[in-house]
């Protein structure tokens, strides 16, 4: 147990799609250090993709969980907690009420993220992990492959230079296909037709030869390494992308029963890591990428780093504002604006906001909106 009164602890919930997790941590010589991670299977995506709502029973096992965790909060001592939840709760028709009886019932209260910031959590520590090992993103596809969604960036250095998330995650495509046509034998033609036509809105990423290396971040990525025999070093794990399309070869017209045989993995993790070769056979395909690195990128190590770490919360911000100002700058340079017209704007608007924060009293998050806004007016809807 930590030393109460010199250790700063806190804790973060994430609600997932299929499980609900919880980190505790602490503060000790500038390092986060684990003291409990606790993880219950719950699978709200499910549900939430198939009628659109988290039913009251699985609100009652969810309010159980919460339960259990809030005793290990309080035994542990923590100082700050941040609970949060992804696309199965962000989904939910019912989120508004689910997010109220959380705090009636568990007295905990409850973040949606939305999937910008979601997504910029994880590029975020995407970023860190790299620069531990030495290495800078130069021109790079990033890949974030969730149950719900999959988020795809440019990188130009330790910049964002374009962000947009596909509606199609690892649970989420096994909802839209079922079990069923796995069997079959034009499955995987047909999964890869429906995600070409998703892909084909990046087709000006895949354009540019100048991107050339692919990262992969996720649980299924992760396991997809380990599958490649791959060690992970200072979170990151490096993979021969012909061992990854290997791996995915032999996967093609199995079964997640067979697959889960051949791997010594559940069919359920079976069914998962087939969704995610098919999501990255098309970035791999269209890259000359000779190595992928898959980082150690979790959620709730993300959001606890900017609960303990100090200044690491000011940090993200920045790097916040400036992955979103050299996002908005992509888009507007493809529909080539007035860049006299754009730049008088941009520092008129500024200017204006600035003299006038004393009356206003809004703050940067709405500098940065305001900014955003004078990049992209000319780009029409």
């Amino acid at each position: 147990m930590a030393d109460k009164k010199t250790t700063k602890i806190a804790a973060v919930i994430d609600i997932g799609s299929n499980r609900v997790k919880m980190h505790i941590s602490q503060l000790k010589k500038n390092m986060v250090q684990d003291l409990e991670r606790l993880e219950v299977p719950l699978h709200l995506g499910r549900e939430v993709f198939h009628s659109g709502k988290i039913s009251y029973e699985s609100f009652l096992e969810l309010s159980r969980i919460l339960k259990g965790f809030s005793a290990e909060i309080k035994a542990y001592g923590v100082s700050q907690y941040r609970m949060v939840a992804t696309t199965a709760v962000r989904e939910a028709l019912n989120r508004a009420y689910i997010a109220d009886m959380l705090r009636i019932q568990n007295g905990l209260e409850l973040t949606v993220l939305d999937e910008d910031e979601e997504k910029s959590l994880i590029y975020f520590q995407v970023f860190s992990i790299l620069a531990q090992n030495g290495l800078v993103p130069a021109n790079a596809l990033l890949s974030y492959i969730g149950t719900g969604n999959t988020g795809i960036a440019l990188c130009r250095g330790d910049v964002v230079a374009f962000t947009q998330t596909l509606p199609v995650g690892t649970l989420k495509l096994q909802d839209l296909f079922g079990a069923a046509p796995v069997l079959s034998p034009g499955f995987s033609e047909m999964l890869q037709e429906y995600l070409t036509v998703l892909y084909r809105q990046l087709d000006f990423v895949y354009s540019d030869r100048t991107t050339s290396q692919l990262i992969a971040a996720g649980t299924e990525p992760e396991e997809l390494a380990r599958l490649c025999s791959a060690v992970q070093q200072n979170g990151l794990y490096r993979v021969k992308a012909t061992d990854l399309k290997a791996i995915s070869r032999q996967m093609e017209g199995m079964t997640p029963q067979k697959i889960g045989f051949k791997f010594n993995i559940s069919e359920e993790r079976a069914a998962s890591l087939m969704m995610a070769c098919a999501i990255l056979q098309q970035p791999l395909s269209m890259l000359a990428a000779e190595e992928i690195w898959i980082p150690h990128a979790d959620l709730p190590d993300a959001v606890m780093r900017t609960l303990l770490v100090p200044g690491e919360a000011a940090a993200y911000a920045r790097e916040l504002r400036k992955s979103s100002v050299s996002c908005a700058q992509e888009i507007a340079a493809r529909f080539h604006p007035n860049g006299i017209h754009r730049d008088f704007v941009l520092n008129t608007a500024c200017l204006l906001f600035d003299k006038m924060r004393s009356l206003h009293g809004l703050g940067r998050d709405s500098r940065l909106l305001l900014e955003l806004a004078a990049l992209l007016h000319e780009c029409g809807y």
